[in-house]
């Protein structure tokens, strides 16, 4: 479970608080998910204001000696919103869609919110709910600013706390060997050229199934944001790297080269930002512990600063 001290908003801690008038979330997931389930039920709860969670497999929603079945029961019953997690784990699991056709059956289909692993095809009703990517940080952003809608809460998007949030989803446990490899391995670097153009590609000389590989096809953009501009030479472009395990492709990081191809350092994510009068603010991070931040420190260039921690504090971006 992530730490969410310090994120945005306060932390309710409004389960079994009668005192409050709070709205119920049920939170539906496998068993083999329930340290995600209560990291996306302690976000929700921390992030939006009179907002209580349920989760089954948290010991402290059920009380002692109480009747599991019907507890859950009981809060499909009473519950606002759903939020299915349709994950690997999650995919074709009885008590998921019994909880999704109960509470589906009282809400007539309305108030339920999916999130999903993009390896995983969504099946019907599901996949007309507007299910969003869960190993993505738009994408969670969306799913959490909707729920809040669902609920008629408000909510400003923490970009920051969600990055943790997709850092923290099943699948990406796998990534813990990513970056062991990124901070402490060695990488070997060649060039390769075939019918499909010229790329880089990065092995690991711990484990050569791990490789990176960036295509030269790349797509030219017209960037806006501050942080990527006034260089020398304004030509900028973008392209996905990609992280490969056995030839298979299990993440793409967005890169954009900059300043005739001198600099080449990953997009940074934004954090968005209601000011007090009504005016929205966007800052540009990276968070140290992604892979994203990880990656770039392996691939990266920086012409003349040293590392990317220098690129960031030269362009005003910030790191966490």
């Amino acid at each position: 479970m992530i730490d969410l001290s310090g994120q945005q908003g306060t932390c309710n801690t409004n389960k079994g608080n009668s005192k409050v008038d709070n709205s119920l979330v049920f939170v539906s997931h496998a068993a083999d998910d329930r340290k995600y389930a209560a990291t996306v039920a302690d976000f929700i709860e921390c992030t939006m204001q009179g907002v209580s969670t349920f989760v089954a497999s948290d010991p402290a929603s059920i009380s002692s000696g109480g009747d599991w079945f019907q507890a859950i029961l009981a809060n499909l019953s009473k519950a606002d919103a759903l939020v299915v997690i349709y994950s690997r784990n999650g995919r074709n699991r009885m008590w998921v869609g019994f909880e999704l056709g109960h509470f589906w059956r009282r809400r007539d289909g309305e108030k339920i919110h999916c999130i999903f692993d993009p390896q995983v095809d969504v099946p019907s009703p599901l996949n007309v709910r507007q299910a969003k990517d869960f190993t993505d940080v738009a994408s969670m952003a969306m799913f959490f600013s909707g729920l809040a809608d669902d609920l008629g809460r408000n909510y400003v998007v923490d970009d920051i706390g969600i990055s943790h949030i997709v850092d923290a989803a099943p699948e990406y446990e796998e990534f813990a060997t990513w970056k062991s490899l990124l901070q402490i391995g060695q990488w070997s670097e060649r060039e390769l050229s075939g019918r499909h153009g010229n790329k880089t590609v990065w092995t690991s000389d711990e484990d050569q199934r791990y490789q990176i590989e960036n295509t030269y096809e790349v797509e030219s953009k017209n960037f806006s944001e501050p942080c990527i501009k006034g260089f020398p030479d304004p030509h900028r472009s973008s392209s996905w790297v990609e992280l490969k395990v056995s030839g298979a492709t299990i993440e793409q990081v967005l890169f954009v080269s900059l300043d005739g191809g001198r600099y080449f350092v990953p997009m940074p994510e934004q954090r968005v930002t209601e000011n007090e009068d009504g005016s929205i603010e966007r800052n540009f991070f990276y968070d140290r512990s992604s892979l994203r931040y990880q990656l770039g420190n392996v691939i990266g260039r920086f012409y003349i600063k040293d590392s990317l921690v220098q690129f960031a504090i030269w362009k005003g971006i910030e790191i966490f």
